[in-house]
């Protein structure tokens, strides 16, 4: 009977050690898919923050540029010009001026 057990465990070792090289292999290669997957998704990042981060600085010029044209819109001396030549409008003289008490 011990012989017969001995040739079993022989014949089962090489089913362990390629029952083992079979795990290690999976497990490897599920870690390279893994780590591939990974790579991939902080590339995406990078691309999806690199655009909004040109958004932005498109936005960011954009306001300046409207706050520009606000400044010229609101400017006394336009605002003078238009109220003059398309309304009819002029500065008071002193006779037309009533002070209130």
């Amino acid at each position: 009977m011990s012989k017969t057990s001995k040739e079993h465990n022989k014949a089962r070792e090489p089913m362990n050690t390629t029952v083992t090289w079979v795990v290690v292999l999976v497990f490897l290669t599920l870690e390279l898919f893994a780590f591939t997957w990974s790579r991939v998704q902080c590339t995406a990042v990078g691309y999806a923050l690199t655009h909004e981060q040109e958004v932005h600085n498109e936005q960011v010029s954009i306001k300046k540029k409207l706050i520009i044209e606000r400044a010229h819109l609101k400017a006394p001396d336009r605002i003078s010009a238009i109220a003059q030549e398309r309304m009819g409008l002029n500065i008071p003289e002193q006779n037309q001026i009533l002070t209130l008490r």
